[in-house]
């Protein structure tokens, strides 16, 4: 009989791969994916170490909620990316979670100077990023920091499997 481990890591993965082919396909990670893995995270957590559990459910997912939260605006970080990252929280834990965000962090930078190769934009994208930071800081002009962008859309569920995938592989 597999143990709760067991199920919350395959429930992972599971989800995982579906919010993976549904970002790739539709640009969509879907609430009826992320909030019922949320609760059940919270509920196995709970059962297999009762209210410790459960504190570590709750904070994992909290933890990625306030940081996402104040990071979204100027990354773009959508809502379904945010309920991912949410979901792995709840159904693994708070320091999971906080690896897979370092791992999604460095994945998701690594494509996006990628894509920015790939459309021949890193260099204007570098230097606008630049402009603007100096603006902001050095002047304290108001500045909106995604000024200059280019519109290209990155989808960050890919850099959320695959950096909660190598969390995992490096945890096991």
């Amino acid at each position: 009989m597999p143990t709760i481990h067991t199920v919350t890591v395959a429930i992972l993965a599971t989800m995982l791969l579906v919010a993976l082919y549904t970002d790739m396909r539709w640009s969509k990670i879907f609430n009826k994916l992320t909030i019922p893995c949320i609760l059940i995270g919270l509920i196995l957590n709970s059962v297999a170490a009762g209210v410790s559990g459960l504190a570590q459910s709750i904070a994992g997912a909290l933890l990625v909620f306030i940081l996402f939260l104040l990071l979204a605006p100027a990354t773009g970080i959508g809502g379904g990316d945010t309920k991912l990252m949410m979901a792995v929280g709840a159904l693994m834990g708070i320091r999971f979670v906080a690896e897979a965000m370092l791992f999604s962090a460095i994945i998701g930078g690594i494509f996006a100077l990628m894509v920015m190769a790939r459309h021949k934009i890193l260099v204007s994208t570098t230097r606008s990023m630049i402009t603007n930071l100096y603006l902001k800081l050095i002047l304290r002009a108001p500045v909106q920091l995604t000024d200059g962008s280019s519109g290209i859309k990155f989808r960050y569920g890919l850099a959320i499997a695959l950096g909660s995938f190598l969390a995992l592989v490096l945890k096991i």
